[in-house]
């Protein structure tokens, strides 16, 4: 447990409860000042009509007031939520590093029905890598953590950019946490994502016309020379709210398209005003993290384009308060500067809309891979890459260990071909070894430090055969869908590229004669590729294969049997296993009498 972590968790925590406690005082005294001017602009208007038109300054000073008031409230309500968003994030933190999981939905890619490894691995969906992992909200940046996970794609170059990355974010404390928080203010779909992305990318084609943009400069001096002239006497108020109907009249001639326009853009307007916030504190790396600058560099134009289209999406927000809509059409024909400038930006910025979400989604993966890396800090190393080292480390463990404890163990394939033959008892840790190793192999993959004192790989690609079975859909048995498994393993290793390869109790669907030829015939055959493994397997017979073979050897998971109790010490030792505990284990539960 990282608990110099917990304490500054901690300790952020009580900094944001002071902050949530002054933003809530603020949040009042602007709801109480809204309603003075509300009422005051409601008084100037009664003594304008009844008494003097000089009141109207005063009512629309106190409209001015109130519109400000509205927009700094919007504000910081914003503000308010993301506090809450921030210390929602510092709990569940908290309450990751004692065990738990985060509090974000479970994610599943859509991956190919035959993945080499996903499935065995317990990569994603409940209790999974990617859950532990996973800090991204967004659907982009879920996806590619996901295909940073999945993908065994590494050279030592990529590997090392990787690290890089990865240490930079682990150590970038605050702009990780206030990534979180941002993100979980962003309420988004896959239908939402592609609403914003389709929208993005296909600007109006039927353009403002000419006349409009007339009307946007001139309409300002009009409504100034209005109420002058209504000042001084020269036309009665009655006169000038009949003039004041030429701009509604002419905003009143694009309500038909202004309003598909709005509807458009509502579809995706939680979404925008949530990716405001989150380019904001995308960009907002710190100084010290180069690597990260340099991808937060890509966001600079975007977060000024979003800050933007933030804007025009408050224009259109208020054309749901019918006194505003009222009156800043009729002053300043507000609908068609909003019509022209949300085009205008479409236009400029729709098509880059894209390219800024892919580098927004590469940001929230690493600081998901960095938080991991800060939390495991204390018990982990980053992997170092050797070519032609299939993988050597040293005191590994899993890491849904990492709470709980757990033993460490070694790994040690030296070379393509090599391979270990895993025999032991039931229970004994032959299938969580190979999990442990799986798990670390991909996460030094994603360019993460792995559990273990020292780890040394190659990153070949990884296949794994776990859990496989029958179907009724597709008519298959459990045996032939072992089988179609294992050729395609030997189908990838015939291609003659380096591979990793794990495999538990093959052959399970026939009988022991038959299993045990060809568990040894298909040992053999891979043998002749470059692939280095490990089987795990309670047929004894198969550790025979081993014999002469300088680049294979047995290895095994022992049971104590002391009386009526079993113990396990879940350490791999060299040679065969010779205690196996099934018929203990029945005769135990009762399954069979002694």
């Amino acid at each position: 447990m990282n608990e110099a972590a917990i304490n500054a968790y901690l300790e952020r925590k009580k900094a944001c409860n002071l902050r949530i406690g002054e933003v809530k005082k603020q949040l009042r005294l602007l709801v109480m000042l809204r309603l003075l001017s509300f009422t005051l602009f409601g008084v100037a208007i009664y003594f304008a009509v009844k008494w003097s038109s000089a009141f109207g300054f005063l009512a629309a000073g106190s409209l001015f007031l109130f519109l400000l008031l509205v927009k700094r409230h919007k504000a910081k309500k914003q503000h308010w939520l993301f506090e809450e968003a921030m210390r929602s994030a510092l709990e569940d933190e908290l309450n990751v590093l004692d065990g738990g999981l985060p509090n974000l939905n479970v994610y599943t890619p859509q991956l190919p029905p035959k993945h080499p490894f996903a499935n065995d691995l317990d990569l994603f969906g409940a209790n999974s890598i990617f859950q532990i992992v996973n800090r991204s909200y967004s659907i982009d940046g879920q996806a590619l953590l996901a295909n940073r996970l999945s993908t065994i794609d590494g050279s030592e170059a990529v590997l090392s950019g990787r690290q890089a990355r990865c240490k930079e974010a682990s150590l970038a404390h605050e702009w990780r946490l206030k990534m979180r928080a941002a993100g979980s203010l962003l309420e988004q779909s896959s239908s939402a994502m592609k609403a914003l992305r389709s929208w993005s990318a296909s600007p109006p084609k039927d353009l403002p016309p000419t006349w409009t943009r007339i009307a946007v400069i001139c309409a300002p001096f009009f409504s100034v020379l209005l109420i002058l002239a209504t000042y001084f006497d020269l036309i009665s108020v009655t006169l000038m709210f009949f003039f004041f109907m030429i701009p509604l009249t002419l905003v009143g001639s694009r309500l038909k398209k202004m309003n598909a326009l709005s509807n458009s853009l509502g579809k995706s307007k939680q979404t925008l005003d949530s990716l405001q916030v989150l380019f904001d504190v995308a960009h907002d790396v710190p100084e010290d993290a180069p690597l990260l600058q340099d991808l937060s560099g890509e966001l600079q134009e975007g977060r000024l384009a979003m800050k933007e289209l933030s804007s025009i999406v408050e224009m259109f927000d208020q054309r749901n308060n019918l006194l505003a809509v009222f009156v800043l059409n009729a002053l300043l024909v507000q609908d068609l500067r909003s019509e022209r400038r949300l085009v205008a930006w479409l236009s400029k910025h729709g098509v880059h809309m894209n390219t800024w979400l892919s580098v927004l989604a590469e940001l929230e993966m690493l600081s998901s891979l960095g938080t991991l890396a800060y939390h495991i800090e204390d018990h982990s190393t980053y992997p170092e890459f050797q070519e032609g080292v299939a993988l050597q480390a040293s005191e590994m463990k899993h890491l849904f260990m990492l709470s709980s404890g757990g033993v460490s163990n070694d790994v040690s394939l030296d070379g393509f071909p090599s391979f270990d033959i895993i025999t032991g008892a039931n229970m004994a840790g032959k299938s969580t070894y190979l999990r442990t190793v799986g798990t670390a192999y991909v996460m030094a993959n994603a360019g993460l430090p792995v559990l273990a004192k020292s780890f040394v790989f190659s990153a070949a690609p990884l296949f794994t055969s776990m859990r496989t079975s029958d179907s009724l859909q597709e008519g298959k048995s459990y045996f032939l869908s072992e089988l179609e498994r294992l050729a395609q393993l030997v189908s990838m290793a015939k291609n003659n590229e380096a591979m990793v390869v794990l495999l538990d109790e093959i052959l399970k669907g026939t009988n022991s004669k038959d299993k045990a030829s060809g568990s040894r015939s298909f040992v053999q055959q891979l043998m002749k590729y470059r692939v280095a493994g490990m089987v795990a397997t309670h047929d004894l017979s198969l550790c025979s294969v081993t014999e002469g073979k300088p680049n294979m050897k047995n290895v095994h998971f022992a049971a104590n049997i002391k009386g009526d109790d079993l113990h396990f010490d879940y350490r791999l030792k060299s040679g065969v296993c010779d205690t196996m505990n099934a018929t203990f284990l029945m005769k135990k539960l009762g399954i069979v009498e002694e």
